[in-house]
């Protein structure tokens, strides 16, 4: 005789499970009894997948700096008792910082699809429900001011199923939002705006740079500029080309077209040159200065105009030629009335065929 009962395919880990079949021949009106046990042998491996919630935990995660990342994370089989043990690091090429760029306030857990959120800290067990089961978990990221390449940090999760530990982990990575930024000119004003030098004073230039990343840099060249270019070597930058990064405490000597390392983040660096006070009369004359940060390889470029205010007079004196044009004259009657005219230019001299002579009258 054979005795037949169907089995259920079910998709839940658990252990193998046992039943018995009990018979009982009476024969003579004696009972005779024997039983036998079936043994069900389990086919179900439970499964966890760390990634994108929308993909059932598959496929890492992206998210713009400062919003929360969510990651899905996907069982299925789970036995009864099943705990989810979880955990978040640093990764890649670019590591992210925890406290400082992600997990800065918060890491949560959701085992309903986020109607309930359960603070977590740390290295967790997350106990849940059998069999197939999705869950999210969140953290938040800073959103900070600091140029900087995409981070990256990764969510583990270790899923304990009859004893038996099944792992996988997600990787998010922080989309950086932040834009260097670069402006050259008034120092008095964040770099915003063009200056002005009298003649003869140091012209001081302020590089406002923001968002700057680890290891940029800074490259600086001048160069005569505008409808009355000064010149370099004798208007301005005739001995100085310096620069300062503590606000004009400590000043260095800058090489044109050479790269030098600028502060992390927000700063101001000083740029100053000489002018050369002359004595010839001219027109304000212009030069330019030109700075290129580089952060994260990538430039950002931005100039400021200085113009020389020149203070420099000309000079007209008429009369008395022997004392250069200054004094009346007398002369007798029937002679010649010779005057001394005496232009001066501010040029540093007087040039006597082109400045001044006598005029016979």
């Amino acid at each position: 005789m054979l005795v037949k009962t169907d089995t259920f395919n079910d998709t839940t880990d658990e252990p193998n499970e046992t039943f018995t079949l009990s018979g009982t021949l009476t024969s003579n009106g004696a009972p005779y009894s024997d039983s036998g046990i079936a043994t069900i042998i389990d086919n179900d491996t439970p499964t966890i997948t760390v990634g994108d919630p929308a993909n059932n935990g598959i496929g890492d995660i992206t998210v713009p700096e400062g919003d929360d990342a969510i990651f899905g994370v996907n069982l299925t089989g789970v036995a009864v008792g099943g705990t989810l043990t979880l955990t978040m690091a640093q990764s890649g090429v670019n590591p992210a910082t925890e406290g400082t760029d992600y997990k800065v306030t918060t890491f949560q857990y959701s085992l309903d699809n986020g109607t309930t959120l359960e603070q977590r800290h740390g290295r967790h067990g997350v106990r849940g429900q059998p069999g197939r089961q999705p869950g999210l978990v969140k953290t938040d990221t800073f959103n900070d001011t600091t140029d900087e390449p995409n981070e990256t940090f990764t969510l583990s999760g270790t899923l304990t199923s009859n004893g038996a530990p099944y792992s996988d982990s997600g990787i998010a990575t922080i989309i950086d939002n932040d834009t260097p930024t670069i402006t050259v000119g008034d120092p008095a004003n964040n770099g915003i705006g063009d200056i002005t030098v009298p003649e003869g004073d140091d012209a001081i230039f302020g590089v406002n740079l923001t968002g700057v990343a680890v290891g940029g840099t800074l490259t600086l060249t001048m160069a005569q500029s505008g409808v009355n270019p000064a010149t370099e070597g004798t208007d301005y930058k005739v001995t100085t080309f310096q620069y300062s990064l503590d606000n004009g405490t400590t000043w260095n000597n800058a090489t044109e077209g050479t790269a030098f390392a600028v502060n992390l983040g927000d700063s101001q660096v000083l740029v100053k040159t000489d002018t050369f006070n002359d004595t010839t009369d001219e027109p304000n004359e212009t030069f330019t200065l030109s700075g290129t940060l580089t952060s994260n390889g990538a430039p950002y470029s931005d100039s400021g105009i200085a113009t020389i205010i020149d203070n420099d007079t000309p000079t007209i004196t008429v009369g008395d030629p022997a004392n250069n044009g200054i004094g009346d004259i007398t002369v007798p009657e029937g002679d010649d009335a010779i005057f001394g005219v005496n232009p001066d230019r501010g040029s540093g001299g007087r040039h006597a065929d082109a400045d001044h002579g006598a005029i016979r009258g």
